[in-house]
């Protein structure tokens, strides 16, 4: 009776450790069958940078599956965005060098020939001025929910759905387009010091926004984005936590924020109404790209659509022409140009001096 005792515990044992070595192998396996399915992502990305770049049309193409409805969508929006970033270049005089992606993959799933990817992309535009040496460059965190698929011997993607914020139409009046083009490629900045509050502002700014590899959200603040938005939320953070603004009755958060805080419109608002900001301008792009020179870092940018402020950022820096750089939450950016991603017809700009 021992002996079968025994006999069946060893069994039991030699089971157990081929069972364990089974799914470590399978770990093994699939961790290596999913980065092999980064390289290949990761490369069908970068090729489409390569195609902005170059204005390549053909190259964007064999990116995307067309005869698949989503893949047609994804291909469209390609374009869009090309276009997009054509026609801002031309209107600040500039000229993109290099488009570079750091990717990270939260989730894989699938097998064999058909994939689904979650894919944090963090992008980085580097450009320079006509005539200019110095490089200058910006970041926006791109969030894709992709799938790529074997087709005919290649990877293709059938299917991108992206938060990117530069697919979007750029309305200049005819009139005004070589008046602000000659401005800004004309425009001497100032030398700017950073100091004081302010300073302290920016480098909150910069270590939060989630927009550059080594940045997040801060885990002491709720995440605001699936419920209408973090950008208020973020902004209320960099003037409290950076800026020293004291919390109040309106202005507040425990366990959440006020409307003042969590809600553009309300922040824009609430500064304004308290004396803690004033207005600078507000209208069109055309009517206020000269005023945003005037911006300083720590200051907001808010912009309204339909009549309702939909989004804030706050003012970051200055590219190497002067011009305002912001970050944001939602889309998520870092130093990126004030008016990216809103230059359509119907957006009014709000531009607030922050009192600190």
């Amino acid at each position: 009776m021992m002996r079968s005792y025994k006999y069946i515990v060893r069994v039991l044992l030699i089971l157990i450790v081929i069972g364990c070595i089974t799914v470590t192998l399978g770990m093994y396996s699939r961790l290596f069958e999913d980065k092999e399915v980064e390289k290949i992502a990761s490369q069908l990305l970068n090729d489409i940078n390569i195609a902005y770049l170059n204005n390549d049309e053909e190259l964007l193409k064999q990116a995307y599956d067309q005869d698949v409805l989503h893949g047609k969508w994804a291909y469209e929006y390609a374009i869009k965005k090309q276009d997009y970033l054509n026609k801002w270049a031309k209107k600040q005089e500039i000229e993109y060098t290099d488009i570079k992606s750091y990717h990270k993959f939260p989730k894989i799933t699938g097998s064999d020939s058909t994939y689904n990817l979650t894919v944090k992309s963090i992008d980085e535009y580097i450009y320079q001025y006509k005539g200019e040496d110095k490089e200058n460059s910006y970041k926006i965190a791109v969030y894709h929910y992709m799938r790529i698929e074997m087709k005919e011997d290649r990877w293709i993607i059938t299917k991108d759905w992206s938060s990117d914020p530069m697919a979007d139409s750029i309305s200049l009046k005819d009139e005004k387009k070589e008046e602000i083009m000659k401005y800004i490629s004309n425009y001497n900045p100032e030398k700017y010091k950073l100091e004081g509050r302010r300073k302290k502002a920016i480098k909150y700014a910069d270590k939060y926004c989630s927009a550059y590899e080594n940045s997040s959200y801060n885990k002491d603040y709720r995440n605001y984005n699936p419920v209408g938005g973090d950008c208020a939320n973020f902004t209320s953070q960099v003037l409290h936590e950076g800026g020293g603004f004291k919390k109040n009755s309106l202005w507040n958060y425990h366990k959440g924020g006020s409307l003042a805080w969590i809600k553009a419109q309300n922040l824009t608002n609430y500064f304004l109404n308290s004396g803690r900001g004033s207005r600078i301008a507000v209208g069109s792009y055309e009517n206020v790209y000269q005023s945003a020179y005037k911006l300083q870092p720590g200051d907001i940018v808010a912009y309204e659509e339909k009549g309702k402020i939909g989004h804030v950022s706050i003012v970051s820096g200055y590219d190497s022409k002067g011009y305002p750089l912001v970050n944001c939450h939602n889309v998520d950016r870092y130093r990126v140009p004030w008016d990216i991603g809103w230059n359509r017809s119907g957006i009014t700009f709000w531009l607030i001096r922050v009192h600190y």
